[in-house]
């Protein structure tokens, strides 16, 4: 039975038609513009670690690119003007769409894996020609009319093979696009596997209107349809497909923002973090020279808090010896020690909020964010270093002061004994002739009673 729809048979009318280039053009718009919004999901699919996002991203885009196909396919034969009235059944047209779905799916969920052969690409191909051919085939089942329809079996199986072809390379295109870093390269690629998408599903469709033979009945009268509904369904399918892809681009934008905001929050929380469990005290101030923000190791190296510390003026913790050079000019970035001073390291001094002077070890960095100057400084406690460093001078001074070798020895010998004797009198218990025995550093003997 199949057979006769490739059995014209013989001395029979054929009618012939002619296309609306205008709704043409319009039907591969349609086409590449849901396979770049199709392809843009996938690509936003794959990045997801979220099964449920991705499933859904996936459903999202081949709803998309499934809906481009069936509305290619039926503004294609709105294009089709035949000198006769065609109507069609909205039971099958509609589930006409099915396939295309179908189809749409397989070729997104390929593009989400990190790593396709050949071999996944041949079927993958094979199987979005397929679901193409079948949206086709079935839609033109859908048609009502009066003339006969068959089909040329040699274009019929062409249409196939350009479907399966065009796929397979836009596929490949798409997946070799996807390791690339570069955003330009990306862009283009993907426009470029989308035009070739675009151009397979209506490679297909055109190719299978080819192999379409509308055989005249004898005794039919020819009666021709209005163009000007064909041009009204034409646009409203359009829109609404638009629509449709539209909405499935709203969604993937509404992912994409959530992800970016996520990010940014993550990142915030990580900075913020860093900051709060830094040893060193670390603020940031303006280009008029205000605290924006302050860790809380601030507060133990200058006795303020953050909250007291925000909103006030950097000079608060300058010296007054050295005011004159983190000015207003400095912060504004008007005087040349900013360049001398901008990402280096010194030792100064800061004002504690008891009034004393803390030598630390000052960094200051210099950014812009929104075009607006931002100083960050890191303070480093050196108040412990100091210490350290004059108690090896005073050990160095009195080393100096030992006239002779005998002095040095009787020195130490000096100290030792004054150690263990105080240790001696703390911890052990004692008898007076012990006692003495430490002092005189001349051990007792044991007398027996």
């Amino acid at each position: 039975m199949i057979f006769n729809y490739f059995d014209v048979g013989p001395e029979v009318t054929l009618l012939s038609g002619h296309y609306d280039y205008a709704l043409v053009g319009l039907s591969l718009f349609v086409a590449i513009f849901a396979a770049f919004m199709a392809f843009n999901v996938a690509t936003q699919a794959s990045e997801t670690t979220d099964r449920i996002r991705r499933y859904s991203l996936l459903c999202a885009g081949s709803i998309a690119l499934g809906g481009g196909i069936w509305a290619m396919h039926f503004l294609g034969m709105l294009a089709f003007e035949l000198c006769t009235p065609v109507n069609y059944d909205v039971t099958i047209t509609s589930l006409s769409a099915i396939p295309a779905i179908a189809a749409a799916w397989v070729a997104l969920r390929l593009l989400t894996q990190s790593h396709i052969t050949f071999l996944q690409i041949l079927y993958g191909g094979v199987l979005v020609g397929a679901g193409i051919g079948t949206m086709h085939y079935s839609g033109m089942a859908a048609m009502e009319l009066a003339p006969l329809l068959r089909y040329d079996l040699g274009l019929f199986a062409l249409s196939i093979v350009v479907a399966v072809i065009l796929a397979m390379i836009s596929l490949a295109i798409k997946f070799g696009v996807s390791k690339n870093k570069n955003n330009s390269r990306n862009f283009s690629g993907v426009l470029l596997a989308s035009v070739v998408m675009g151009l397979a599903i209506a490679g297909m469709h055109y190719t299978g209107m080819a192999a379409a033979r509308f055989v005249l009945p004898p005794g039919m009268e020819l009666s021709t349809q209005s163009a000007s509904i064909s041009v009204y369904l034409a646009l409203s399918v359009a829109m609404v497909t638009v629509t449709l892809i539209a909405i499935v681009l709203g969604l993937t934008l509404l992912f994409k923002y959530k992800d970016v905001t996520l990010r940014a929050i993550a990142s915030e929380r990580v900075q913020r973090a860093i900051t709060d469990t830094a040893v060193d005290a670390i603020l940031t101030l303006n280009d008029k020279g205000l605290v924006q923000t302050a860790n809380p190791a601030v507060e133990s190296l200058l006795g303020y808090t953050p909250e007291e510390l925000i909103g006030r003026p950097a000079e608060l913790l300058i010296p007054e010896d050295r005011k004159h050079i983190y000015n207003d000019d400095f912060f504004a970035q008007r005087s040349v020690p900013m360049q001398q001073i901008i990402g280096t390291s010194r030792e100064a001094k800061v004002v504690h909020k008891s009034g004393e002077h803390i030598p630390v070890q000052v960094g200051i960095g210099y950014t812009k964010i929104d075009n607006k100057a931002i100083f960050v400084g890191f303070l480093s406690d050196l108040r412990k270093r100091k210490e350290m460093e004059n108690a090896l001078r005073e050990s160095e001074t009195k080393f100096r002061s030992f006239g002779s070798y005998d002095d040095l020895r009787r020195e130490v010998m000096d100290y030792a004994l004054r150690k263990r004797r105080d240790y001696v009198q703390s911890h052990a218990r004692y008898d007076p002739m012990e006692v003495g025995a430490v002092t005189s550093g001349k051990p007792q003997g044991h007398n027996p009673s």
